[in-house]
């Protein structure tokens, strides 16, 4: 079983250095709702475009090694889906699978922030286009592959945090 809260953890740190990256007030871009906490972040900044670039372009990796894994149970995806408002937001999927060569599926990991085209929540099944895809993690022996976009926003967080979230990371996200 994934380790939620070494998951929750990177999340929270992707989401703070997000605020410090673009000088955002934290109440504008880290929104708690209960248990779990929101980022909201310009997905055309370039940090984050370069991240998520570089996500989908070792999709290939992350696709080998969840089909020759013996257990995927860690094993995530993050999907841009659409809002009933008309935005995307990304949610974060387990139980992954690939869907032939173009999509991919599972099962929404975190409630979402905003009410989902199809009234989708958390636990259901979703279906994306593999271009959806903004990043992946699999937990390699102690440590987490991938996680792009915490790794290159890491970098602006204070000696200790970094320290902290490093210690669950691989120094390279592919190995």
């Amino acid at each position: 079983m994934m380790n939620r809260n070494a998951l929750k953890w990177i999340t929270y740190l992707a989401g703070a250095a997000m605020v410090v990256a673009f000088g955002i007030p934290a109440a504008d871009y880290l929104i708690n709702r209960g248990d779990t906490q929101y980022t909201s972040y310009d997905a055309n900044h370039p940090t984050i475009a370069a991240a998520q670039a570089a996500a989908q372009n070792s999709l290939d990796h992350f696709r080998e090694e969840l089909e020759s894994a013996i257990s995927t149970d860690e094993f995530t995806l993050d999907v841009k889906v659409f809002t009933t408002r008309g935005s995307d937001e990304v949610v974060q999927l387990e139980s992954v699978r690939f869907l032939g060569a173009d999509r991919v599926s599972g099962r929404i990991i975190h409630k979402p922030y905003n009410e989902l085209r199809g009234g989708m929540q958390k636990g259901d099944y979703v279906e994306a286009v593999v271009g959806a895809v903004t990043d992946w993690s699999y937990r390699d022996g102690a440590k987490f592959r991938g996680n792009f976009t915490t790794r290159v926003l890491l970098k602006l967080q204070d000696e200790r945090t970094q320290n902290e979230v490093r210690s669950r990371l691989h120094e390279n996200p592919l190995p």
